[in-house]
């Protein structure tokens, strides 16, 4: 399936219990940045704080949803997707095969982490 741009996005991102406001609103920040700069219109969000071993019980449903209205996701990095690497990588691969963009905003440590699982 051919993924294509869209400036519809649903930002999304979970963090650890131990994660500061300082760092939430940092990232809250340059997501905000990230639309503004591709002229995007933020369509929904949702923040997660997830205890150790514990699940999304709503990013599948936001997957569904934005491959149904033609929108893309935004999250920060990899593990704002997903605390493990696999998890995230199952994502990525799910929303790839309904025809979902996922945008980070910190490319480099996404690329640092699939380089270093090859």
């Amino acid at each position: 399936m051919i993924l294509k741009p869209s400036n519809k996005v649903y930002m999304y991102a979970q963090f650890g219990m131990n994660i500061s406001q300082d760092d939430v609103d940092t990232i809250k920040q340059q997501m905000d940045e990230f639309i503004k700069m591709i002229e995007g219109e933020l369509v929904g969000q949702k923040w997660e704080m997830l205890g150790r071993n514990q699940s999304s019980k709503h990013v599948h449903n936001i997957i569904k949803e934005c491959s149904n209205k033609g929108w893309a996701i935004l999250s920060y990095d990899m593990n704002t997707l997903h605390p493990y690497k696999a998890g995230a990588m199952s994502l990525i691969r799910e929303a790839g095969e309904l025809g979902v963009p996922v945008y980070f905003i910190d490319s480099e440590s996404v690329m640092e982490m699939v380089m270093r699982g090859m």
